[in-house]
Order: structure tokens, then sequence, then C-alpha cells
């Protein structure tokens, strides 16, 4: 039901990905599948980000990342610091997503330091990094 939805989301079938999300979670929780529960979660959260409805995104989010440290999953938690760095980054708010970024660069070079999506990530954190160091000069 989750890949249901996502398929739904990506084809702006916004109503019915949110039904088809909201039964994955229900039967996630009914059968005690804490990391299909966190997965869909995240693409509850990712999509409210993408709404603009900040708040229950950034709640929906910390929902799945607790889940996320719960049953160590170091990949979900890359994959959510890392969303909210960049709208954190996206919205020019440089100073709160570096941690974040840095968090899910941090994670991804303990998994695949290698890995090219690793080494995308590292450039981005790399960039925001350089912009506030130079915003700290102009200060």
């Amino acid at each position: 039901l989750q890949a249901i939805g996502d398929v739904q989301r990506f084809r702006d079938e916004n109503d019915a990905a949110l039904a088809s999300y909201a039964q994955a979670l229900d039967l996630f929780r009914a059968v005690g599948d804490r990391l299909g529960e966190a997965n869909t979660l995240k693409a509850i959260g990712m999509f409210n980000l993408e709404q603009n409805q900040v708040e229950e995104a950034l709640k929906l989010l910390e929902q799945a990342l607790q889940l996320y440290q719960q049953i160590g999953d170091r990949v979900g938690q890359a994959n959510i610091y890392w969303n909210l760095g960049l709208h954190l980054a996206q919205q020019s708010d440089l100073k709160q997503a570096e941690p974040l970024l840095a968090q899910a660069v941090a994670l991804g070079q303990q998994i695949a330091p290698n890995h090219p999506v690793i080494l995308h990530w590292l450039t981005v954190l790399e960039q925001v990094q350089s912009q506030l160091s130079t915003e700290t000069g102009k200060s």
C-alpha cells in the first residue's frame, strides 16, 4: 500500500496517495512492522513538506526518525536528516541546515563512504559550509 501511495503521489493523485499511506500505516502498526511504519511516516512527512505543511511534516519525520533510531536503521536516519537539512537549506536557513546535513553525511560515510549519493551529499554539505563561512565573514 505504501508503494501504491508513492505511485499515486508521483501521479499527483494526492488524496488517493494519502489514503493509501493511511491504510499502510494502519497495517504496519497492526502487525508491529516498525520499519514499514517508519517508512510510511517518512513518506507522509515528505508529502506534507512538499505541500508546504511544514509543522505536520516535521512531526511525522521526527516520529519516523525515532523509529529508525530504535530499530538501528542508519540509512533511514540519514535520509531523514538529509531531507530536513535540504529543506532548511532551500529555505535559506543554512545555520539550522548545516548540522542536519552533517549528521546525514556522517551516517552515510559509516554505511558506504564512496557511494555516489554520499559523495554528492558531501559536496552539498561543503557548499553549505562555504556559504555559512562567507556569511559569517560578512557579519
